[in-house]
């Protein structure tokens, strides 16, 4: 699994890949320096091995892993604006899912293109969703009413973001 990023929504996602023993992780951020405390991290924390790769070397494809790549997971920013995130995607023979955590109108250009490649992918929506019917619950007790948070939830992201 590769999951692009280095903050809070890749810590999480990492903690998540952790529990569901996955064998091989490796780490891609834009920045470096932020690469080497997240590992010190994860390592610390869950006594388990995490590589990381430099982004320049992911993007053009030279990384050795990116052959062997079975999921893609992006935590980075990158799509909330309709920025691309470009992949090598001729490299990523062995990709089964792309995983965005960020949701645009439409879906993100790394779920387009995942998509118009043929990989099965999906955005955050459905996590933004579940967040909040998570939050619903702690602060009321009471079961999320989830098809009217949806609802409200296109409605809303189908409005321009700014």
């Amino acid at each position: 699994c590769v999951v692009l990023g280095a903050g809070g929504a890749a810590k999480a996602v990492l903690y998540v890949l952790f529990q569901k023993k996955v064998k091989h992780i490796t780490l891609v951020n834009r920045t470096p320096n932020r690469l080497f405390p997240v590992k010190e991290w994860f390592q610390k924390s869950f006594r388990a091995h995490l590589d990381i790769e430099n982004w320049e070397n992911f993007q053009n494809g030279s990384s050795d892993f990116i052959d062997s790549a079975d999921i893609i997971i992006n935590t980075t920013s990158l799509g909330l604006r309709g920025e691309e995130v470009s992949l090598p995607w001729g490299n990523l023979r062995k990709c089964e899912w792309v995983i965005d955590v960020v949701y645009h109108p439409g879906g993100t250009p790394l779920v387009n293109e995942a998509q118009r490649c043929g990989i099965p992918a999906f955005d955050g929506k459905t996590m933004l969703l579940y967040q909040g019917a998570e939050s619903f619950f702690l602060f009321t007790g009471q079961k999320a009413p989830v098809s009217v948070m949806e609802e409200a939830m296109n409605q809303a992201i189908t409005l321009k973001i700014p």
